[in-house]
């Protein structure tokens, strides 16, 4: 928030002609400052030149708003601005956490003085950027400071690549020598080495000739490949037995057996197949210049990525899923035996709080904490790749060669015993992709298979937990200012913690299922509504309209007396996804119902919003005997118990649903 104002204001300065080259020279000698500064210790979150440096970046945030729409103005303080990049790119703190800082203003703050003068500053950038992987790679200790620097520098390296490519693909063999220097003196992490593959594949892209294309990403594949054949020869990915011991799961990190970099591997192979998908050109995506293949065949990354989804990504995903399931509990060590609970940052992030680099992990080992979240993002990518791969490739021809098939038997009947924390992946990262991009002729053989596995696997979780939560509180006699307060840190967090935890799992993931549902569901109109008579009228704003409806899902006065539901009704009409299910009928049709009415009666305010909202749209669109007599009693009850729950307030009264 302070940003954002502190963006608005230098912009209204500078708009009303209050001497925009004056508030520059004040930037300008800021910066003076803050680089003739060093630390004589180790900087925390509190030091003053810590802080310094974090507000500075916000001012080279803000600036950067500034002159993304005043041209006149970047040509104006061109010199200055340029001045002030030099400083801060031969500025070296000596610290983690201020270089963290100034690679954060690399990032953002001043890659809009890059564009002022690219053939000038991006060398200087790029050498920036090694230095710091070299030296930070050389750091014995790598805490969370040292690691958060170096990802930021991938970050920046990644940036330059998107937004330079052109000017930096000549230097690509420079540039890929030097990332291949690294990797043989070990400096680098395999996420950095992710991170850097990224970047190439986004420059190699811009190569006109796919054979050209296609032989590099072969050589930039060329490790993970290596590693999948360990992986495959260990026995990892073919049962999770094997998965564990090559983990190390079943021992220790003090066991000279352990290796660490086992992990990191597994999450590399994922990440690397993730990257090369993610940046692959598309038809709606395509540059002047870029080739397009011919056929899905022909796609350089065809022949490299395609084997490793069916050889690693669904492997991995399964195993994953049933690790997470506690399949794997008596084989893990009792180092490891709090590698199956939400990890202490997963935590913070429900209760609303910033994991600090220095916070320490009660109760469980440091190695515990690492594996949590290599696991964690592994999957994340592997899901990823799944969608990455229909958007790539096409959905007619992944169904062609059996991936859909294959889809369907390994990542839906693997997540049965999986919490509603670790169900919120397989809807953001596979179903919600697929809705938005399957072309309406493959909805009937791709999506709609996907989608009634996923939302019956989904609902009926959701439904045992709203269960469970109604009787625990019911029995435990647990007031919401109680809740509130074990949420936000006040009050005993004894017994009643993992009640609080496991209700927020359900919140989280019925928002992720309502928004599902949504994408299904409902669509914005292309016309812009308006009210009045002909030639004249009240227009409906429709970002006044989302801005207050976002008021209403928080839970605020919403559209009571104002009407603004009205517009948002009238922005909005049933999607032709939804038409088709609803015209068709069968099993996704009534689930789709029941789930709409199931979720008026969950125990949240903005999941109750969002599916009043759909279903406002969708039950008058219901033909006459489409659905069965019991499935129309089941919608029936939903909406006796939602009133009963919520009572008949203006918030969620709807005229549909009452009909």
């Amino acid at each position: 928030m302070f940003r954002n104002r502190l963006g608005i204001m230098l912009i209204r300065m500078c708009q009303k002609g209050a001497i925009p080259g004056n508030a520059f020279d004040q930037t300008l000698k800021l910066t003076t400052t803050l680089t003739q500064q060093f630390p004589s210790q180790q900087c925390d979150r509190e030091s003053p030149l810590y802080l310094e440096w974090d507000g500075f970046v916000s001012v080279m945030e803000s600036w950067t708003n500034v002159m993304k729409s005043d041209s006149e103005l970047r040509d104006l303080l061109r010199e200055k601005a340029v001045s002030l990049a030099r400083l801060v790119l031969n500025y070296d703190p000596g610290d983690a956490l201020v270089l963290c800082c100034v690679l954060r203003c690399m990032n953002s703050g001043l890659l809009w003085v890059v564009d002022i003068d690219p053939q000038l500053l991006l060398q200087p950038y790029l050498q920036k950027i090694f230095s710091c992987v070299e030296s930070l790679g050389k750091v014995e200790s790598k805490t969370r400071k040292v690691m958060a620097a170096q990802n930021i520098a991938m970050q920046c390296f990644i940036k330059l690549c998107s937004q330079f490519g052109s000017l930096l693909l000549p230097y690509l063999p420079q540039l890929y020598e030097q990332y291949e220097t690294a990797v043989k003196q070990d400096i680098i992490s395999y996420s950095m080495r992710a991170s850097f593959i990224e970047g190439f594949v986004i420059l190699n892209l811009l190569r006109p000739d796919l054979e050209q294309q296609r032989v590099f990403l072969r050589q930039l594949m060329q490790d993970a490949s290596t590693v999948l054949r360990e992986l495959q020869r260990c026995g990892a990915l073919s049962s999770l037995e094997g998965l564990v011991r090559y983990l190390g799961i079943h021992t220790s990190p003090e066991d000279p057996a352990f290796c660490p970099d086992h992990r990191a591997q597994l999450c590399y192979v994922g990440h690397v197949v993730s990257v090369v998908l993610k940046n692959s050109v598309l038809p709606s995506n395509r540059q002047p210049g870029q080739p397009l293949p011919a056929s899905p065949e022909q796609h350089p990354s065809y022949q490299l990525t395609v084997p490793l989804l069916t050889q690693f990504v669904l492997p991995v995903i399964q195993l994953l899923h049933e690790l997470w399931s506690g399949k794997a509990k008596h084989l893990t060590s009792s180092y490891f035996q709090h590698l199956y609970q939400l990890s202490i940052a997963e935590k913070e992030i429900i209760r609303g709080k910033v994991l600090s680099y220095s916070a320490s992990q009660p109760g469980q080992g440091e190695g515990t904490s690492q594996m949590q979240n290599t696991l964690v993002s592994t999957l994340e990518v592997c899901l990823q790749c799944v969608a990455n791969s229909f958007s790539v490739f096409g959905c007619q021809h992944m169904l062609d060669i059996g991936f859909v098939d294959a889809c369907l038997k390994t990542i839906f009947p693997s997540t049965a015993g999986l919490d509603c924390w670790k169900m919120r992946g397989v809807i953001r990262g596979v179903t919600l992709p697929l809705v938005k991009l399957c072309p309406p002729e493959m909805w009937q053989s791709v999506l709609l298979p996907f989608l009634l596995q996923c939302c019956h696997t989904v609902f009926t979780k959701l439904r045992q937990s709203w269960e469970e939560i109604e009787e625990n509180k019911t029995s435990a006699g647990v007031s919401a200012e109680q809740i509130e307060g074990i949420m936000y840190g006040a009050g005993d967090e004894g017994e009643i913690s993992q009640e609080v935890i496991d209700e927020q799992f359900a919140i989280v993931l019925s928002r992720d299922y309502a928004s599902l549902i949504e994408a299904v569901c409902m669509t914005k109109k292309q016309v812009e509504g308006e009210k009045g008579g002909e030639g004249g009228g009240e227009k409906c704003d429709s970002g006044e309209v989302e801005e207050e409806m976002e008021e209403v899902k928080e839970g605020g006065a919403g559209w009571r007396g104002s009407g603004i539901r009205d517009k948002w009704m009238s922005s909005h009409e049933i999607a032709p996804l939804a038409s088709h299910l609803l015209s068709s009928g069968g099993a996704m049709c009534e689930l789709l119902f029941i789930s709409v009415f199931s979720g008026l009666s969950w125990g949240d305010t903005r999941c109750a919003h969002t599916f009043t909202n759909i279903a406002g749209l969708i039950i008058m669109k219901v033909s006459t005997g489409l659905l069965p007599v019991p499935v129309i009693g089941k919608l029936f009850e939903q909406v006796l118990v939602h009133y009963r729950l919520r009572g008949d307030t203006n918030r969620f009264r709807t005229t549909q649903v009452k009909r």
